[in-house]
């Protein structure tokens, strides 16, 4: 097996020793060292991270619209309220 690069810039990367643990027996599986795996995670991760982090939040502007088309009632606080105006001098 190859060695791992990426395009990036090498950052010193602490973790805590639980995850230490995870990564050596991935490591060892792989057979590849620590840092690799770390790398690999980071590499492969950040960008499953991300998508999710774009659906989370399509999901929560969605809900928000949801809400405020509705205008529900609540049993304890009633409508909510008018987005207030400011007034223009």
């Amino acid at each position: 097996m190859g060695l791992f690069k990426t395009e990036h810039v090498n950052l010193p990367v602490s973790i805590p020793a639980p995850w230490q643990a995870f990564f050596d027996r991935v490591a060892a599986e792989l057979g590849i060292s620590r840092n690799a795996a770390i790398s690999l995670a980071l590499k492969l991760g950040g960008p499953l991270l991300s998508e999710h982090v774009v659906r989370m939040r399509e999901q929560l502007r969605a809900e928000c619209k949801r809400l405020r088309d509705a205008r529900q009632v609540s049993k304890i606080l009633g409508l909510p309220p008018s987005p207030v105006k400011k007034r223009v001098r």
